[in-house]
């Protein structure tokens, strides 16, 4: 079985950094990205299995990473899961309408956050079969 690709986007290192020691164990390809465009830009070029995206980030905001993801039908695919500490049901609700699969409001619990990803790829995996 290949490696599932995971597009992490959060334009705060720190972040990216603490993603990563969660994820890598797991067997995941990581592919980290500092700001919106650059997330858009490593989507088309990789084609990840998800998408994690910050709301708040310099030159394009997670909505409209999202909202360009869903309209290209090369990327359409991609499940997005907003993790960012946005948390008003307003924030919520404009995500989901954006396109994205789910919603995750910082600080997170590490254990909710990976199953959440499972859950997508999971998912995704089983509707691509048939």
């Amino acid at each position: 079985m290949n490696k599932k690709k995971i597009l992490l986007a959060d334009d705060e290192p720190e972040v990216l950094d603490m993603l990563k020691i969660r994820l890598q164990p797991l067997g995941f390809d990581l592919l980290c990205a500092a700001n919106g465009q650059e997330a858009l830009d490593i989507a088309k070029k990789e084609l990840p299995d998800i998408a994690v995206l910050d709301i708040m980030m310099p030159k394009m905001d997670g909505y409209d990473v999202c909202r360009n993801m869903k309209a290209d039908k090369k990327t359409s695919h991609i499940p997005v899961i907003f993790l960012t500490v946005l948390g008003d049901p307003e924030e919520k609700e404009a995500g989901l309408e954006a396109g994205a699969e789910a919603f995750i409001q910082k600080p997170y619990e590490p254990s909710v956050f990976i199953e959440e990803i499972k859950k997508l790829l999971q998912k995704h995996s089983s509707e691509g079969k048939s």
